[in-house]
Order: C-alpha cells, then structure tokens, then sequence
C-alpha cells in the first residue's frame, strides 16, 4: 500500500522492536523516521554506514546519532565485512528476543547492502518475526538538470556478485545477462563489458508501473541509450511499484533462456531490487550483480518525495510451527 509520509503513523503499529535505516547523502535517508519518531516506540534502532563515504553523509549522521541508532558499518568493497557487522547487531538481537518484529527503511541503503540485508533476514527471521518495510520515492533526480544531462553516478569501481545471491553457474552453459534498468547507462554497460554475456536483456519500467511520470521518460531515455549501444539485446518491462509482479516479470525473462547461466543486476528503484532478492530466493540458480560506482551526485542526487511505500510479504521468511 501507499500512503502519505504525514500519515504514515496511522497504518503502522505503535511499537516495533527493531528499526533499520540507512544514512545517505540525501535527505529523504530520514523522511520517514522524521514521520513516525514521536508517535511508534523501538526497542533497537540500526543506522547504515558506509564508512568509505563517512565524510558525504556527515550532516545526517550525525542526525541518527543524536536520535541514538546504533551504527552498523558497511563497505561495498568488503562484504564478508559487512556481513559479519549485520549478523552481530542481529545475534544480539534475536537472543534477546527471538520473535523480534522489525521495520526497516530500504530507502537510501545501497542496493548491495540491501540484498546482504534481505539475505540475512530471509536465512535468520522465521513467521514469529514481524517484517515490514517502507521505501520513499524521490520526487526528482539530478535535481534541476534535464533529462540530456541528468547523472547519479561515474564511473565503476568493481563488478561483482552479491554475497549470498552466487546462483548455480554451469562453465558449459553461456551467460544471459539480465539488467533492471534505472538511469545510470555507464554503470549499465559495465556489467555487460564485465560478463561479456551472449544473451542480454535489457528491462525498463512499465508507464504504469513506475513512481511518476517523470520517473518513466528519465527511465526510457536512459534504457534507449544503453539499447543504443547493444541494439541487439532483447528488451522487457517490469514494475517499480509492486514486489510480487515485478518478481514475476523477472522469473519470466529467465525461463525464456532455461539453457544459460543466468545473472541479474537490479539497477532501478529499491522495491524492483527487493523484487530481484524475492527472485533469486524462487530460483536459486539466479546470480545476482553490482556495478559499484565510484563517484556519486551527492550534490543534487534527489529531493525528497511526500508519500511512503509500506511493503508486507508474509512468504519472506520461513516458516515454523
């Protein structure tokens, strides 16, 4: 469901005993805890570092500092790191309190460490455990530049596969390279330059299925010109808005080519990323991939939408009698 961030409150409980977000250079990182602090209680609140970038995220760091989150660090470049720093904020948790209920923000966390999260949270959660999560939509991107000239990043650091998505690659069978398209082409083609697969599939969002308008013509642009420069990769549509569709629209791609190695990068919004994690869960012969960027617009990435996605999916985690 979708509701207004300043009613946010009203279709939430009054207490969870987890909240996690993630500190970013943009502001909408505390839309939705600014929404909901004086109205829900938590137990624990989790906070998202990225130390590489600990100077760009300062100011509003230091702001879920002064609120008291704990701060777990992250490292794109270092996920054995990353993963053992989440499982031990987890352990202490879940010791604590087995049936712990959580709600997270995926907002602003990078996409690999979104995966690693819902990895962590598919393996270690059961149905005792209440799990919701909530994702604001930035109203603009590359804020006040045209659409010619709008960027979120340059260029790329590494490619590679995200922990606990290594899907079942067979040396005898050729790559088809799946891509969820977003509005960064050289990112993009870096994942195709790194696999170089024989078979790419290129999606773009559905008009109707994608945060705005605005969104959309960002979102087709970018898809023309990365299909410009592989004009003879295949293309499809996937939804931005809802995880069990846009999870369907990807699993259709992959069964069409059954006889390759099958690789899937998530490069548009947080909802399509958690899609692409339910994805890989269905079909565990799916590898999921990141193109870690190494420069980001931290100047004018995004202004902060009004409304909030609140995302329930009973079947996330196991469950126990």
């Amino acid at each position: 469901m979708i509701t207004d961030l300043h009613a946010l409150k009203d279709s939430l409980n009054k207490h969870y005993d987890v909240f996690i977000g993630s500190a970013s250079y943009e502001s909408r990182c505390l839309s939705v805890f600014n929404a909901i602090e004086n109205d829900i209680t938590f137990r624990y609140k989790l906070v998202s570092v990225s130390t590489p970038h600990r100077e760009l995220i300062r100011t509003n760091l230091e702001t879920f500092v002064s609120k008291e989150f704990i701060q777990v660090e992250i490292n794109n470049s270092d996920q054995i790191q990353t993963v053992n720093n989440l499982i031990g904020q987890f352990n202490k948790i879940l010791s604590a309190n087995s049936a712990a209920s959580f709600l997270i923000d995926i907002t602003t966390f990078t996409r690999q460490t979104l995966l690693i999260l819902l990895r962590l949270i598919r393996n270690g959660l059961s149905n005792k455990n209440q799990v919701r999560f909530l994702y604001t939509p930035a109203k603009e991107y590359s804020v006040g530049l045209p659409y010619s000239e709008k960027w979120l990043t340059r260029g790329v650091l590494e490619v590679n596969s995200v922990f606990g998505y290594s899907g079942i690659i067979r040396p005898s069978r050729p790559y088809h390279l799946v891509i969820l398209m977003g509005y960064e082409v050289e990112r993009a083609s870096s994942l195709i330059t790194a696999y170089e697969p024989s078979k790419i599939t290129i999606g773009y969002a559905k008009k109707s299925e994608s945060i705005s308008d605005e969104h959309y013509e960002l979102n087709k642009q970018k898809f023309d010109e990365l299909l410009g420069e592989f004009p003879f990769a295949e293309s499809f549509e996937f939804s931005c808005k809802k995880v069990s569709d846009c999870k369907a629209d990807i699993l259709n791609q992959v069964q069409k080519h059954k006889q390759y190695n099958v690789i899937v990068s998530p490069m548009n919004n947080k909802i399509s990323t958690l899609s692409s994690a339910l994805a890989a869960f269905y079909n565990d012969e799916i590898q999921l991939a990141i193109a870690i960027p190494a420069i980001y617009n931290n100047e004018n990435y995004s202004t902060a939408g009004s409304t909030c996605y609140i995302i329930e999916m009973p079947d996330f985690v196991k469950v126990v009698p």
